[in-house]
């Protein structure tokens, strides 16, 4: 857990999986600063807000649970989870343990939701219709984060988990602010994900994805081709705020298509 107060919603432990090879930086884009271009940035100085998950007590106090059990329930074992997830890839595959499994979990509805860019435009939605302050409406969403639903847990445990990478070497992943694609299954127009017609993926790496994917038959990884990479890249970068990746040509090229006034 960070030491101040900015809470990561892409956790530092995870960014370090899309950086510059050995170093701990990314090259990024804000499409809120376009005048700044793309810029080289440390991972701590990316995705976080100000006392994010802080719930502001009537005294004055501030209770940061919600930021400890992400620390404690998820960013400590991202690494290890994240090493055995890309091993699936190998002759010498390491399966998670049912803990690490029910963390992968988790972990991913919570990236699904803590996001500025998603909880946003919902807290806007609900509230639009009365006077709250802006301590107010952080409480509210707080208060969400901190009831964790066992029943769409125990819905997204028994969903098949499905791993890709691309089969090109030269592909990557970027990371958006807002990192869960909810992907149409072919021939769908609408649907979800509990009626098996959205699937669920976000990157976990620049050369790995984690998907939730129901009624899937096919093995547990999948290969995804440059234009499938480029698709999925494109999808995350036009929901998305911000986004980052280790390579400063894809993310320039992203940056011209989604930024203002393109």
């Amino acid at each position: 857990m960070s030491k101040n107060n900015d809470h990561h919603y892409i956790p530092k432990g995870l960014l370090k999986e899309f950086a510059i090879s050995g170093k701990r930086n990314l090259f990024f884009y804000d499409k809120e600063k376009p005048e700044k271009g793309v810029e080289q940035r440390n991972i701590g100085s990316i995705f976080y807000k100000k006392h994010l998950n802080t719930f502001h007590m009537h005294d004055g106090t501030k209770n940061k649970s919600l930021e400890k059990f992400y620390d404690k329930e998820f960013e400590n074992y991202l690494p290890d989870i994240v090493g055995k997830l890309k091993s699936q890839f190998t002759a010498l595959p390491d399966a998670l343990t049912e803990e690490e499994e029910k963390i992968l979990i988790q972990f991913f509805f919570n990236h699904m939701f803590r996001s500025p860019d998603v909880h946003g435009p919902m807290l806007e939605r609900h509230t639009s219709e009365a006077e709250y302050s802006m301590q107010q409406i952080d409480n509210i969403r707080v208060a969400a984060l901190r009831d964790q639903p066992k029943d769409l847990l125990d819905f997204l445990s028994k969903i098949p988990v499905v791993l890709a990478k691309p089969s090109n070497p030269k592909d990557i992943f970027i990371v958006g602010s807002n990192p869960v694609l909810r992907l149409l299954n072919r021939g769908a127009k609408s649907g979800g994900l509990k009626d098996g017609k959205v699937e669920l993926w976000a990157a976990f790496g620049s050369k790995l994805a984690v998907g939730f994917v129901s009624g899937w038959k096919g093995g547990e990884t999948v290969l995804l081709n440059s234009r499938q990479m480029l698709s999925w890249n494109v999808r995350w970068a036009a929901q998305s705020t911000s986004f980052a990746g280790r390579s400063k040509p894809l993310i320039s090229k992203l940056s011209k298509r989604f930024g203002v006034g393109n």
